[in-house]
């Protein structure tokens, strides 16, 4: 489930790539010790991102101690348990169900089935989601709902249907926070949902072509041809988003995390915009 939001390694000083790592372990071993052990094998790099960004606007104070791997089986470091990393994997957990639920309404056959069987445990995830911050449940739901409508109406426009899920992940971003904080994590999560949603678009869209699946890029242009033919506005317009999210954060204040948050907004992006429109299905 998407992942676009990452860093570029190379360019980050290496306690940056151990903060970042710490960050990415501490989110899996909350995520299984809060929501389930499910969240553990989904967990993706833009989630870690979230919390990265909710803890650089709040000033939450964490701290890293050496714990065991599940899959490793060795000692690394890894962040404690606070306040973001709890958030993010409940936020994360609700995610996942009404993925799955959206994946029924999407899907025919055997691979219907077999979703219907994994909605049981993802309905669990949603639940205890709830308990730890009750509310978060219906901020997910609203927009994707919206835009499951739209899909079904083969929604031709692109911002219309990016807007939707952008809208939930600046009500996610913003959630429980109050005054500037809110505003800037609502911004960042805002052009975040806009680059996920767009890029996972424009990724899909050859496979969405030879399936025959919705896919706003190929409503919009017409097809996978079209879609080759006009990428390099699409790679502008993820690049703006990139860019919008960079400027978001320039109006917190100075924090830690800085260098990682630039990183990925800046070289992160703009490296998964590469690595999608040099490959074959969209070239």
């Amino acid at each position: 489930m998407f992942g676009y939001i990452r860093p570029n390694m190379g360019e980050l000083k290496m306690k940056d790539v151990e903060l970042y790592r710490s960050v990415y372990c501490g989110l899996c071993r909350c995520g299984g010790k809060n929501i389930s052990h499910f969240t553990r094998w989904l967990l993706n790099y833009d989630f870690v991102y979230l919390a990265i960004v909710r803890m650089a606007i709040t000033g939450e104070a964490y701290s890293l101690a050496p714990h065991r791997c599940g899959l490793t089986l060795r000692k690394r470091p890894m962040m404690d348990e606070n306040e973001s990393l709890r958030f993010t994997v409940a936020a994360f957990g609700c995610l996942i169900y009404y993925k799955a639920l959206d994946d029924v309404n999407d899907t025919r056959g055997l691979k219907r089935l077999f979703r219907r069987l994994l909605l049981p445990v993802s309905r669990r995830m949603l639940v205890k989601a709830e308990k730890l911050y009750p509310g978060i449940g219906e901020t997910i739901s609203a927009p994707i709902a919206r835009l499951a409508q739209l899909e079904k109406e083969c929604c031709s426009i692109p911002d219309q249907a990016a807007d939707c899920f952008a809208g939930m992940m600046k009500a996610v971003a913003s959630f429980g926070l109050t005054g500037s904080g809110a505003a800037v994590a609502g911004e960042i999560g805002y052009h975040v949902g806009r680059f996920v949603y767009l890029i996972d678009e424009l990724d899909d869209a050859a496979d969405d072509s030879a399936s025959g699946n919705y896919n706003v890029l190929l409503s919009a242009f017409g097809g996978i041809d079209g879609v080759r033919k006009n990428s390099k506005a699409i790679e502008r317009t993820l690049l703006d988003s990139g860019a919008y999210i960079s400027r978001s954060y320039a109006l917190a204040d100075g924090n830690r995390f800085d260098e990682i948050i630039y990183n990925i907004a800046e070289l992160g992006t703009a490296a998964a915009i590469r690595k999608v429109t040099t490959e074959e299905k969209v070239k």
